[in-house]
């Protein structure tokens, strides 16, 4: 048995394993891209694999995009534009006004599309996010689109950014959103699949190291939460490792 980890959060590529629903989302993702409306939302409980599909989707978008990551959506909106700025490769300068970082922004989208890419800002934890950064981004998305510059955002998070978007000072940006998609937690035979999956990656016998009973069990404790998942079996792993076992 090798002794690498095949439930580290930070695992290639290969260990991506499409499910039926994370599937479909896909898809609708894909189609959201490049449609009418600028705004795309994923939902689903901490640890179901938001950010594990967000990542997918970018991969295998290839070079129809440019993705800017947002990991820390507490900000105010004025860091939030400067942020944005940042991460789309522009470089203002210290203490810039709202107008010049625009102006930078809308430079850093021009280079972008001149290549034939839509720029997209993805929130995670967009829960988070006080209403004013949603305004600013209801705005900033307006402004730079009547510039005829491409650009979306995905919001992900937990199930109460739904009720936080359902607010009636956000009816505007609701009306924007293209796709709206909740990633649910994975099913008894999903899970299954997901453990065997992951060790197979690494070159193990899913089927041996994780027995139907065993992949039940682990499915009810977890909840089919894949986070959990990872980290109820590389624990599994470990102890059968040290005690010798095969399952």
């Amino acid at each position: 048995m090798t002794s690498e980890n095949a439930f580290s959060p930070a695992f290639a590529r290969s260990a991506f394993l499409e499910t039926v629903g994370g599937g479909e989302i896909l898809r609708r993702l894909d189609a959201g891209l490049g449609a009418r409306e600028p705004f795309l939302l994923l939902t689903g409980e901490p640890g179901a694999g938001k950010t594990t599909l967000v990542h997918e989707a970018i991969a295998r978008w290839d070079s129809r995009v440019t993705a800017a990551f947002l990991g820390y959506p507490a900000l105010t909106a004025r860091e939030l534009l400067e942020e944005i700025v940042l991460r789309f490769g522009g470089e203002p300068a210290d203490g810039a006004s709202r107008p010049r970082l625009m102006a930078c922004l809308e430079r850093a989208l021009t280079d972008i599309a001149g290549r034939g890419q839509t720029a997209m800002i993805v929130v995670d934890a967009a829960h988070r996010l006080p209403q004013e950064s949603l305004d600013e981004l209801h705005l900033l998305v307006n402004a730079v689109r009547q510039a005829r510059l491409p650009l979306e955002v995905l919001l992900m998070g937990s199930p109460e950014l739904e009720a936080l978007i359902e607010s009636p000072a956000l009816a505007a940006l609701r009306e924007r959103l293209s796709v709206g998609a909740k990633l649910e937690p994975l099913s008894p035979g999903e899970t299954r699949r997901y453990l065997r999956h992951r060790v197979s990656v690494i070159g193990e016998d899913g089927a041996a190291l994780f027995p139907r009973k065993v992949c039940l069990e682990i499915a009810a404790l977890t909840g089919g939460v894949p986070r959990r998942i990872n980290t109820l079996a590389g624990e599994a792993l470990r102890i059968a490792r040290e005690a010798g076992e095969r399952t």
